[in-house]
This record gives C-alpha cells, sequence and structure tokens, in this order.
C-alpha cells in the first residue's frame, strides 16, 4: 500500500548564511513510502505497521542534531536514516520545503 505523511513541521539547523545560522528554521517535509500492510490490515494493531509517530519522531531528531549547510546533506540524512530505522519501507521518497525562503546573497541595484 501507498502512504503519504504530507508536510511533517519540523525546525532544523540549516543554511550557509550567518543570518539561517542564528536559530534553527521551520521546514516541511513530506514522507513518501510503500509498505506492505496485509498483516496490520487484518489485525488491527500498531505493532503490525509502521507507526508514524516513529517516523515524525525520527525526522525531528535528525533536523536539530547537528547544523546542515545544505539542503542536500540534510535529504541524504534523512533517506538514510528512515531506511536504517523502518528497512520496511519501499520506493521511500522525501520532500522538503523551505521557507519562508530567503536568499543571504541576493543584491538589488
Amino acid at each position: 500500500m501507498h502512504y503519504q505523511l504530507k508536510r511533517i513541521e519540523v525546525l532544523a539547523k540549516l543554511g550557509v548564511y550567518d543570518a539561517e545560522k542564528e536559530a534553527p528554521q521551520k521546514i516541511l517535509i513530506t514522507v513518501d513510502y510503500d509498505f506492505e500492510s496485509q498483516d496490520s490490515a487484518q489485525t488491527d494493531n500498531l505493532r503490525d505497521t509502521v507507526d508514524y509517530s516513529h517516523i515524525e519522531a525520527l525526522l525531528h531528531s535528525v533536523c536539530i542534531e547537528t547544523h546542515f549547510e545544505l539542503l542536500e546533506k540534510l535529504h541524504a540524512r534523512l533517506i538514510s536514516a528512515l531506511k536504517k530505522q523502518f528497512p520496511s519501507l519501499e520506493n521511500l521518497k522525501v520532500e522538503i520545503e523551505k521557507f519562508p525562503f530567503t536568499s543571504g546573497s541576493l543584491v538589488v541595484t
């Protein structure tokens, strides 16, 4: 079965520019995956599936554990952590939305 946990709001230590390094910033993460759910569909028991709250907790802990200069590094770390913690997830995709988006190098002439 296909699942999507949309726009989970987390704080992340993220960014290259000085202003971005002052405090964690809000990002939104969407986790998209397939999971064989026949057992949980029959038992209706949380222990037979992937608990969404555990996915959310992992996202929070990864995003705040260290400062990431680039979204690419954070993205790779999230994918790695999710695969390690939840090996039964298939076709895993992670989307990150950073907002409000501001460029630290914008020069207006």
